[in-house]
């Protein structure tokens, strides 16, 4: 997933300055702890973004299960 962001920077967003992107990470974590390292491991990945935490819902947890884990870069607008 951290590759895949990168690669998201690299090419999609290559022309958008830091300050106009925000990564993004979720979970279907049963532990808020867990939830809290996971955002924090991005975080270190991706130090010169602003990095937050959205927990998936159970329609979603349905089908991935509990502890999955997300990530993705976007455009702030």
């Amino acid at each position: 997933m951290m590759d895949a962001v990168k690669k998201d920077r690299e090419t999609r967003f290559k022309d958008i300055p830091d300050s106009g992107l925000m990564v993004a990470t979720a979970g279907t974590f049963d532990d808020p702890q867990q939830a809290k390292e996971w955002q924090m491991a991005v975080q270190a990945e991706f130090p010169e973004f602003q990095v937050v935490y959205m927990p998936l819902s159970c329609s979603i947890a349905c089908h991935t299960g509990i502890n999955a884990a997300g990530t993705g870069i976007y455009r702030i607008l």
